[in-house]
């Protein structure tokens, strides 16, 4: 229901859409569910140009889908190399670095370098 909110252009309600399915995730301990939400709040608030949001949302999927082994960390990858131009190397490294240890940064940074066009 927040995507079809979204694109409607009620962000009023798929925001309150997208936060109520994450609550549901969680109460369900569903962990798949909580990363594809916080994925979908991360491009909402890209949408809506708000990308140190998005950056923090996209790295607690990032995070999650990790940990699961799923290979819907490439989306999360990719969001956030978008995001990195968008915002500027520096200004995003300073924000993922109140998010990340410095050595998770860097294997962060890595990452997004080494990605290929898809």
């Amino acid at each position: 229901l927040g995507i079809l909110a979204q694109l409607q252009g009620d962000y009023p309600e798929a925001e309150h859409r997208y936060r109520q399915a994450l609550t549901i995730n969680e109460q369900l301990g569903n962990r798949a569910g909580i990363a594809t939400t916080y994925s979908a709040l991360g491009d909402f608030a890209l949408e809506r140009s708000q990308l140190t949001d998005a950056v923090q949302l996209h790295i607690q999927s990032l995070l999650l889908r990790a940990q699961m082994h799923v290979p819907e960390v490439s989306n999360n990858l990719h969001s956030l190399r978008r995001l990195r131009e968008q915002m500027g190397q520096d200004h995003f490294l300073a924000r993922v670095s109140e998010l990340l240890a410095a050595e998770d940064t860097q294997q962060l940074e890595s990452w997004l370098d080494s990605l290929t066009d898809e």
